[in-house]
């Protein structure tokens, strides 16, 4: 499927939208760790520092990321591509618009938290230049088990130098 990207600041006017994407993207907790309640996207909307973006396809809804900048530092606190959209560069393109959006604003080092076992966000963030720094017990936890998080990070500055180096 070819693809036609638009992404969009999302509001409260797209919660809803957001809560479906939410409980799609992160169907399998046991990989993702648990969906977001609508309650949870709505209570950090809005919030000073936190952007949420909205991918559409085909103006179709398929991806969202939402992100939280403190100073020097921001939180991918989430992001999540509908299955139907997965393997087309859908996440791929939310990192580099939240990237992107956020250099402007002074952030220096990313950080975000991604299920040990969910092999395909870990490589789509190691290829990011995302590096794995860090561990949080039982970080994920659902009905049936606890899952392990990696903290990862990205040095902005270090990503631009390392995109530099591969453009001369």
């Amino acid at each position: 499927m070819a693809v036609n990207m638009q992404i969009v600041e999302a509001t409260m006017a797209h919660l809803p939208v957001l809560d479906v994407l939410q409980q799609q993207a992160f169907a399998d907790p046991h990989i993702s760790g648990p969906a977001w309640t609508e309650a949870a996207i709505a209570s950090m909307l809005g919030m000073p520092g936190v952007t949420t973006r909205l991918l559409h396809n085909h103006d179709q809804a398929m991806g969202m990321a939402m992100w939280r900048a403190v100073a020097d530092e921001a939180e991918l606190l989430t992001l999540g591509v509908l299955p139907a959209g997965r393997g087309q560069g859908l996440g791929r393109a939310l990192m580099l618009d939240g990237v992107a959006r956020l250099a402007p604003w002074g952030v220096e080092t990313i950080f975000l938290e991604v299920a040990v076992n969910n092999l395909v966000a870990i490589q789509l963030y190691q290829g990011q230049g995302f590096a794995i720094v860090g561990r949080r017990r039982n970080y994920y936890g659902t009905a049936a088990a606890s899952i392990d998080a990696h903290v990862m990070s990205l040095h902005i500055s270090d990503r631009k130098r390392l995109s530099n180096e591969q453009n001369s």
